[in-house]
C-alpha cells in the first residue's frame, strides 16, 4: 500500500467537511477527535498504515 492509497481510504469515508476542519492533523490524532469517533477505528488504521509505508521506504531507499 503506498501512501496515496491511504490517502485516498481516507478520503472515501470522512466526510470532505470534517477532513478540511482536521486535515491539519495526523490520522491518529484525528481519530481521538470527538467528532472523528465514527471513523476512528480506520484512521488509526490509516496512521498505522502510513508509518509500515514510511519504515518500508526507508529501508529500501
Amino acid at each position: 500500500m503506498t501512501h496515496a492509497e491511504i490517502y485516498r481510504a481516507i478520503q472515501q469515508l470522512v466526510p470532505q467537511e470534517l477532513l478540511h476542519k482536521y486535515g491539519h492533523l495526523c490520522y491518529g490524532e484525528m481519530a481521538e477527535v470527538p467528532e472523528l469517533a465514527p471513523w476512528a477505528g480506520d484512521l488509526r488504521w490509516a496512521e498505522e498504515e502510513w508509518t509500515k509505508v514510511d519504515l518500508q521506504e526507508a529501508v529500501f531507499s
